[in-house]
């Protein structure tokens, strides 16, 4: 993990709003996630600060929205291109039971550098949509 994931001043003002996102929709129960919000609401009022809850809701945003295995990381632990790239220089990972899925880091790199280059917070919430609406047409645009 980054050193900046530990570093309140080295977060971007997108960061902070990706976020701020991330918390509000755990704290809308978007998506469902039984006992979550209480946990949040929980964390808030007597266990972290802000930004660490916020983190811990970037995270657990993550993992539902984009399917990811436990062992995996997503996003908002790889957060600098630095770091998308050391994970891609390793390659991949077949899984042991001989199917030939790719269990490492390295398409969440990609999508973390995809993020980077859009300037898109790697702690956004929901990376593909947030993906998808910098790649669509602006409206009014000539």
């Amino acid at each position: 993990m980054s050193n900046r994931l530990n570093n309140e001043d080295e977060l971007t003002d997108g960061d902070l709003a990706a976020l701020q996102l991330a918390l509000d929709l755990t704290l809308a129960d978007d998506p469902p996630d039984p006992g979550r919000v209480e946990q949040v609401e929980y964390k808030l009022k007597h266990d972290s600060c802000w930004q660490e809850t916020a983190k811990f809701c970037s995270y657990h945003q993550q993992v539902a929205r984009l399917k990811i295995y436990p062992w995996q990381s997503p996003p908002c632990w790889i957060v600098t291109a630095a770091e998308a790239d050391a994970i891609l220089r390793k390659g991949p990972l077949a899984a042991m039971d001989s199917s030939g899925t790719d269990i490492s880091d390295c398409k969440l790199a990609q999508l973390t550098k995809r993020m980077l280059k859009l300037g898109i917070s790697p702690f956004h919430p929901n990376p593909l949509a947030a993906i998808k609406a910098a790649r669509a047409p602006k409206r009014g645009a000539t």
